[in-house]
């Protein structure tokens, strides 16, 4: 039997039934609120009920005890509130649900009570309001007064089950717009069902579609966005629907091909998304990938154009609302005052995607669920853990309360290695990985007795099932691994950037920074980041914001399946709270102690009320125990414990309510006695007003003046006349006097209006109904109704008259016609005759000229025909000799080119491992020129030998730009390859040099005063020495490598080539170090003095020397001086060449004062810091870790506060590497490795 309460937990039973009764009873009733314990239940009724005006607001913000007032969702908003402002703790209100249940509804109330109470100004108020129909038709979680984005379910942009819907947005654009503007987004029409993303789905239409549109454009307005840009949204929505519809042939499973049927969805698409024809439909089929020297089409598989299709439309919807919430939370913050949410009490409202089952489950279902299971490990630690943990710190008994956790199911996502999520991303980089490989290693990782198993009936590689706390789900594996790369190919992003849709274009422009202290991502990374930790970043991020607030709880039911109103369904509801944790929160709250507070909190709080002295000596658990004993709180009601006490369901509540009627009776005593003073003297002036303002009432009916009368009765009225009954009778009379009078008027009016309008005029039917019309109306002026009549006896005369002329000059015109017929008839017979001799003589001569015409153009033309033909006949006998001279040309120029080419090669003795004529072509392929580029032509050769990265393939995008893509995760690198010639253009604008030759700007010094940004990475190896490469950063997002260091028998070798292995024009200097690595030389890859083996080879040049005073592996800080050639302002450095070793080197320079040929460097001191009190420098954030390799050099003897070089730790194995001049790039590799040897020469690396 039903029980009527507001709180499940004062049931007398906690049966299912009893449960089950009561929430039907108040729903019949219209109550779709029930407290359970400190969880609000919220029965999502399918129709309007008032509950929610400025009444309900005020009767809640005013309420001096919460407790007593009837559940609602603005009770839970202000105890929210007021938990905020009292207590300055961020709170939080989860709202949870299935689909339909009304959890956005819930939320749009909550913010509805937040503005109410808020002291927000009137512009912030309305954006934050304008705000909502974006959220809810692109899909948000809302917090506060910005807006956060969390787990967008991307799944709903392109796959929806049956019943459900997809974002608003969709909806709102088909029945909103008219005909005419769906065709302007290429939209042929506004039924769901012809769009593929949307045609499974909800065919019925809600009821806020059909104006939904109208509200998002205000809404948009409200947030600063331009009609224009508007309508490029409404174009990226329709392209998104567009692509949907593009299909490929079933049959084609290895290369994947467009239907026929659905290529004008393509081209629709195209267009409205202002991207060149042909070009979607060519990237999602296609890529171009390096061959040999080649570049050929690749095509690409069904599975692969289908994600492809898929994974572009999902990117366009998730940026667009993404780049809507920062629109947002711009408007928000224009012209308010900017606050720091750090420090900031915040309410966050948090709307989550309720759980998910469908008749065939895959990745999206299971990442929707866990999320419900994280939530409900939130929901388990709020209402059962920190209950029983607060129990035991006091000491009280709470055995007899348990419940059930869900910590083992979230482990076996989560653990380290072995949890489904790693395995996923795992299995998405093995080479060959897959779906059943995926699941195997899945299921042997899983322990007796898990709650994850395989499923009964099924295939073990197949899939899975898992015991959510909401019930069982089977999940299929099928392409998993697929949907957690969600390839959108790099190719298709470049298309975006060159949209003619301005929107579109900035969603995928290049954004990319440089990482910490570093610089663009490099494309040999196989680093792999996949969907799921995506997923798992924004499930950590919004944890961790709830983790940290006070959380407030509201379940959202639905009392059916159909979303009908008026209709409960038992099953439905019964589902509902076995799997929203409502009944275990239940039990918990009947058997325990939910409320506590301190004793000194509870003694400062109802003393009074308990009527405890103000001076009483007792300890403050003495009074506690006082006070329950004086307010009838029996020991079953509560607990006491160490330092708290404990309440029982309501005890708290009902001690604030009488503490609330105490304080009440005193104020209304101190106010009782003024009030009735003051009411006793206004009642005297009531009556003297009223009586006054009645007898002018009276005055006024007795006459016919309406104005007079009108103003009579609401003077009355504004006095209260009405409110005695005498008085009320007398204004009844007034105004029914009053609307005689105005009725009256008004058919007076009319009937003058009448009978005026038609003596206007001429029509007399008119004239005669205004005049009947009037006759019957009291009051219309006598005059006027005379004239009236005597305008109509006129117009009937006028009427007599007009018929009498009308059939005389009928007879009239009958006689003049009949004469005019016949003589015209006379003189017509007349001029055909004439007119048909004259047409005989004319035909004659015309036969006459046209013969004679006809012979003289058959002699021309032929003449004519006869010189063209000579003439055509020559001209082209000239052309095709010019062509052939001109290719005949082209080529001798190309062979002559090549050949001297050869022989210049052959001259300089320089070989290739390539045959050189394959070098030169693909030299020309990559842009160089043979006559200036000949020693560059060493990197074709490499080119030609170079294998692509391992793992990599080479692709070239739809620009002409070559890229990187991964074989495995088919993640590009988004960097493009550059050819030799852009390289060398860019070198010389960063470095500032005049040099051409790649070797020469590297090795020579630059001339520029800005910072060359640069980084070393160190590879190392048990086996042997740490490999060293050295890039630099030529854009905000592409590195250039430039060398590779590697120690061997004491010298480091640096080379051109990044394996370090081969020799020849490849090296290019050698770093030697002394015995204690205190001392270190620089040179160029010229010979040794006096070595024999390397006769004719010119010598070497000193480029650099590093003294050590104090080693960098001492305690104190390292201390060295460097040397190098003077450079001069054209970037000549001075020649360092000794003929004999150790004579006239830069070491003896370094031992100068004042050397004319070198410069002397040192490396720049800390400066004490007051604020940290330590030393330190400042690397302008090209550090980030310390380090005894942090290190900067400056002029000696010159100022300390520019460093003309730095190197600065940013990660285990990088290092930031910037100079200037005077520096070189090799100089400054050289010397990051001299800093790399002295750190580390006693660890022996």
């Amino acid at each position: 039997m039903a029980e009527l309460v507001d709180d499940l937990a004062q049931l007398s039973s906690i049966d299912d039934s009893v449960v089950m009764a009561t929430l039907k009873t108040r729903h019949e009733k219209d109550e779709i609120y029930t407290k359970n314990g400190a969880v609000l239940i919220a029965i999502n009724p399918y129709k309007t009920i008032h509950l929610y005006d400025d009444g309900k607001l005020a009767q809640y913000k005013g309420s001096m005890s919460l407790e007593s007032e009837p559940p609602h969702i603005f009770a839970v908003s202000a105890t929210a509130h007021r938990a905020m402002i009292s207590n300055g703790v961020n709170q939080a209100l989860v709202i949870s649900g299935e689909s339909g249940a009304g959890k956005t509804e819930s939320a749009r109330f909550i913010l509805q009570y937040l503005r109410y109470v808020s002291n927000a100004s009137h512009g912030l108020e309305e954006k934050v309001y304008k705000s909502q129909p974006i959220t809810e038709a692109f899909g948000c979680a809302k917090t506060g007064a910005s807006l956060s984005t969390y787990l967008l379910e991307k799944s709903r942009i392109t796959h929806i089950g049956n019943g459900e819907r997809a974002y608003h947005i969709f909806y709102e654009l088909l029945r909103g717009m008219s005909a005419a503007e769906l065709k302007g987004i290429q939209l042929s029409s506004s039924d769901s069902k012809s769009y593929s993303y949307l045609k499974h789905g909800d065919p019925v239409p809600a009821k806020h579609d059909a104006h939904g549109l109208a509200e998002l454009k205000e809404a948009l307005t409200a947030q600063n966005v331009s009609d224009a840009e508007q309508k490029e949204y409404w174009q990226l929505m329709a392209g998104v629907m567009l692509l949907g519809n593009v299909t490929f042939d079933p049959a084609k499973t290895e290369s994947a091909q467009i239907l026929s049927s659905s290529m004008q969805y393509l081209k629709d698409a195209e267009q409205v998304l202002g991207l060149q024809p042909d070009s979607v439909g060519k990237a999602l089929t296609k890529r171009k990938i390096k061959a040999g020297a080649e570049f050929v089409d690749q095509d690409l598989k069904l599975d692969a154009a289908n994600d492809g299709r898929d994974a572009l439309s999902k990117a366009i919807y998730s940026k667009l609302f993404d780049y809507l919430i920062v629109q947002i939370n711009q408007a928000l913050a224009a012209g308010e005052e900017v606050i720091d949410e750090s420090k900031a009490s915040i309410i966050g409202v948090v709307d989550i995607f309720g759980f998910e089952v469908f008749e065939v489950n895959s990745l999206e279902q299971l990442c929707i669920n866990f999320t419900n299971e994280k939530l409900q490990a939130l929901f388990t630690a709020t209402v059962f853990e920190q209950t029983l943990q607060a129990y035991k710190a006091d000491g009280i008994d709470a055995d007899e309360i348990t419940y059930v956790d869900n910590k083992a199911l979230i482990a076996i996502f989560e653990v380290p290695n072995t949890g489904l999520w790693n395995l996923l991303s795992e299995e998405c980089m093995v080479p060959k990985g897959s779906d059943k490989g995926f699941t195997e290693k899945l299921h042997d990782a899983q322990a007796k007795g898990s709650a994850l198993s395989i499923v009964k009936g099924a295939s073990r590689s197949d899939g899975f099932q898992v015991e959510h706390f909401a019930g069982r789900v089977t999940y299929k594996t099928t392409n998993w691994l697929d949907k957690n790369k969600d390839p959108l190919s790099g190719d298709l992003v470049i298309l975006m950037q060159f949209s003619n849709n301005s929107v579109l274009k900035r969603l995928f422009e290049d954004t990319s920074k440089p990482e910490a202290g570093g610089k663009g991502a490099k494309f040999k990374s196989t680093k792999f980041k996949g969907v799921v930790d995506t997923f798992r970043t924004q499930l950590t991020s919004l944890y961790d914001v709830l983790q940290a607030s006070q959380l407030h709880f509201i379940r959202c039911f639905k009392p059916n399946d159909r979303k009908s109103a008026d209709v409960w369904d038992e099953s439905t509801v019964s589902r509902q709270l076995h799997t929203s944790g409502v009944l275990d929160a239940l039990r918990v709250a009947r058997t325990g102690y939910p409320d506590r507070m301190t004793y000194a909190e509870f003694a400062s709080y109802f003393g009074d009320v308990a009527k405890i002295p103000r001076g009483d000596t007792r300890s403050p658990r003495e009074k506690t125990a006082a006070i329950c004993a004086n307010m009838q709180v029996t020991p079953k009601q509560h607990k006491l414990g160490r330092e708290r006490i404990f309440m029982a369901l309501g005890v708290l509540d009902g001690l604030k309510t009488k503490r609330t009627e105490r304080m009440a009776k005193v104020v209304i005593k101190l106010q009782a006695g003024a009030r009735a003073m003051k009411a006793r003297k206004l009642a005297r002036q009531l009556r003297e007003i009223r009586l006054k303002a009645q007898k002018a009432m009276e005055t006024a009916a007795a006459g016919t003046d309406i104005p007079a009368l009108a103003a009579a009765i609401a003077a009355a009225k504004s006095a209260g006349v009405h409110l005695a009954p005498k008085g009320k009778a007398a204004v009844d009379k007034a105004e029914a006097t009053l609307a005689r009078l105005k009725q009256e008027e008004a058919e007076r009016l009319a009937a003058t209006q009448a009978l005026e309008k038609a003596m206007a005029g001429f029509d007399m039917a008119a004239l005669a109904a205004a005049i009947a019309m009037a006759s019957k109306v009291k009051g219309v002026d006598a005059v006027l109704m005379q004239k009236a009549q005597t305008a109509h006896a006129k117009l009937v005369e006028e009427e007599r008259l007009r018929k009498e002329e009308e059939e005389r000059l009928k007879k009239m015109a009958a006689e003049q016609k009949a004469a005019e017929e016949k003589r015209l008839a006379e003189e017509r017979k007349k001029r055909q005759e004439e007119e048909e001799n004259r047409r005989k003589a004319e035909s004659k001569a015309e036969a006459d000229a046209k013969a004679k015409a006809e012979a003289d153009k058959k002699a021309a033309l032929m003449n004519a025909d006869k010189a063209a033909v000579e003439r055509a006949k020559k001209e082209k006998e000239e052309a095709e000799r010019a062509a052939i001279q001109a290719e005949q040309n082209a080529i001798q120029a190309e062979e002559e080119l090549r050949a001297r080419a050869i022989k210049e090669l052959a001259r300089r003795k320089i070989t290739f491992k390539s045959e050189a004529s394959d070098v030169l072509e693909y030299a020309v392929y990559l842009g160089m020129d043979l006559n200036i580029d000949l020693d560059f032509l060493w990197i074709a050769d490499e080119a030609l030998q170079a294998e692509d990265p391992e793992g990599w393939d080479q692709a070239e995008s739809p620009n002409g730009d070559m890229y990187y893509i991964h074989t495995i995760t088919q993640q590009d690198s988004g960097v493009p390859l550059q050819g030799e010639a852009q390289v060398r253009a860019r070198l010389q604008q960063l470095l500032g040099t005049r040099h051409t030759e790649l070797k020469a700007m590297l090795v020579e010094p630059s001339c520029t005063q800005r910072p060359v940004q640069c980084y070393v990475l160190r590879t190392k190896s048990r086996l042997g020495s740490s490999k060293f490469d050295f890039y630099m950063s030529i854009s905000a997002s592409k590195d250039m490598y430039c060398f590779t260091g590697k120690k061997s028998s004491g010298v480091y070798v640096i080379s051109l080539d990044q394996d370090g292995t081969k020799a020849g024009e490849n090296i290019i200097g050698n770093l030697k170090v002394d015995k204690k690595a205190m001392e270190y030389t620089l040179y160029d890859g010229g010979a040794a003095p006096g070595d024999k083996k390397a006769a004719g080879k010119e010598l070497r040049r000193e480029l650099m020397h590093v003294h050590f005073i104090n080693s960098l592996r001492n305690r104190n800080p390292g201390a060295m001086e460097v040397a190098m050639p003077a450079v001069d302002a054209d970037g000549v450095a001075a020649l360092f060449q000794p003929q004999v070793e150790g004579k006239d080197t830069l070491e003896e320079r370094i031992k100068m004062p004042k050397p004319s040929d070198a410069t002397i460097f040192k490396n720049r001191e800390p400066k004490w810091n007051e604020e940290t009190q330590i030393y330190q420098l400042d690397f302008r954030g090209r550090a980030t870790h310390a380090s005894c390799k942090n290190i900067q050099l400056t002029y000696k003897g010159g100022g300390e506060n520019d460093a003309q070089m730095l190197m600065g730790k940013v990660d285990e194995n990088k290092f930031n590497v910037d100079f200037n001049f005077p520096f070189s790039a090799m100089q400054a590799f050289a010397f990051s490795l001299v800093i790399f040897d002295n750190s580390s020469s006693s660890m022996g690396m």
